[in-house]
């Protein structure tokens, strides 16, 4: 009889797909990435194996750079995960070769690769990339607008407490001495 592993970790996941796309994104900066694959999960052995293709822009604006991200996930006995990653740059080819460049690719990652991939095309677009991030299951990044309209609510609301304690010790102050004429 065989049972599935259960874990209680109340933390987040540092190797669910939208974490492991965050990490792919720090190596390769989303403002330069054109289409990638995302291959879904595959588990064995105890290993979660997850693979993403990326084309990605450089310098000749005819030519894509295809890279590899590859991260093998183990996990302890609570569940939080031990990530090995691998990223690997495997051409430089012409956009209308890319097709068969990035077939290539997957052919030679072969057994590696159980199903078809998604296919998302980012072309540089920072919004295309939250969009994909949030459908894999990332919380919305919050804007600098809201940061800096967040950090102003919080000082008006910081402002209204002190007046509010100000009026309420000057009232304090009127009831401990009725005769007393308060400050201001």
């Amino acid at each position: 009889m065989s049972t599935l592993q259960q874990w209680v970790n109340t933390e987040p996941d540092e190797a669910a797909p939208h974490a492991l796309l965050d990490r792919v994104g720090t190596r390769i900066p989303p403002e330069i990435i054109d289409e990638i694959w995302i291959f879904p999960t595959r588990r064995a052995g105890g290993v979660e194996s997850s693979v993403f293709v990326v084309t990605a822009f450089g310098e000749d604006p005819e030519r894509r750079r295809v890279v590899t991200a590859h991260f093998a996930v183990t996990r302890d006995k609570k569940g939080r995960p031990q990530i090995t990653e691998r990223i690997e740059e495997h051409a430089l080819a012409p956009a209308a070769a890319l097709a068969r460049v990035v077939e290539g690719v997957l052919r030679r990652l072969g057994d590696e690769l159980a199903q078809a991939p998604r296919a998302e095309r980012i072309d540089r677009d920072p919004e295309r990339w939250d969009a994909l991030r949030i459908d894999l299951g990332a919380p919305p990044r919050r804007s600098a607008a809201a940061d800096a309209a967040a950090a102003d609510a919080a000082a008006s609301d910081a402002k209204a407490a002190d007046a509010a304690a100000s009026v309420a010790a000057a009232s304090d102050a009127t009831a401990a001495d009725p005769d007393a004429i308060p400050a201001g």
